[in-house]
């Protein structure tokens, strides 16, 4: 779970706010291993993906099946003015997206108004109620390749050094690369299904003049 923008909302409030829907999310999906990814320059580096490829290599790099982005908005007074306790409250937007980089369903947006114990609690559990988390969903790859200490990378992500074993990646569709010292770069789309996959890689000698 991530937070992209503060959006002009106190920090101290955009922690507090946070705290809640970690905790509430844990409760609602207790068998899940939820983590707070407080990290500013990844989190913001996410937010502004604009390529699902792009969020799905960042989701991929840190084994994560889903992703919360949470975005914070200040409430604003008419003409733009910041908003005064008896304004508009601040505004809590919330996405959820898969492990292929996929928005799921439809932001929400939450008010986040204190309840009678000060806290954004009610307010929060009443908005989060409606959010849907995705399943794990991750799926076995192999790649061989004939050339010893070829290097191998996924969505420019580095996998390792050929022999590898199996790595769990997102099902999808997704770039392979395989380099070595001397041969010649191969690239290829490759589909992975649920099931898994296989791919087994012939690299060429790179020709001299």
């Amino acid at each position: 779970m991530i937070v992209g923008d503060l959006g002009a909302v106190e920090p101290e409030d955009a922690r507090a706010a946070f705290a809640v829907v970690l905790a509430e999310l844990r409760e609602l999906r207790p068998e899940t291993e939820l983590r707070a990814d407080s990290a500013r320059a990844p989190a913001v580096a996410f937010a502004h993906c604009d390529l699902a490829r792009c969020r799905a290599s960042w989701m991929l790099e840190r084994g994560a099946f889903a992703v919360v982005l949470l975005r914070f908005e200040a409430g604003a007074a008419p003409g733009g003015a910041v908003a005064t306790p008896a304004e508009p409250p601040p505004r809590a937007h919330v996405e959820v997206y898969d492990a292929g980089g996929t928005r799921v369903g439809a932001p929400l947006t939450i008010s986040l108004t204190r309840g009678e114990s000060g806290s954004f609690r009610e307010a929060l559990r009443a908005g989060l109620a409606a959010l849907r988390l995705p399943s794990p969903s991750v799926a076995p790859l192999l790649v061989t390749c004939d050339t010893p200490a070829a290097r191998v990378y996924l969505d420019d992500r580095p996998l390792g050094v050929v022999p590898l074993g199996l790595v769990r990646i997102a099902p999808g569709r997704h770039r392979l690369s395989v380099s070595a010292p001397g041969y010649e770069p191969h690239v290829q789309s490759i589909d992975v299904p649920s099931a898994g996959a296989r791919v087994d890689v012939r690299l060429t000698p790179r020709s001299t003049p």
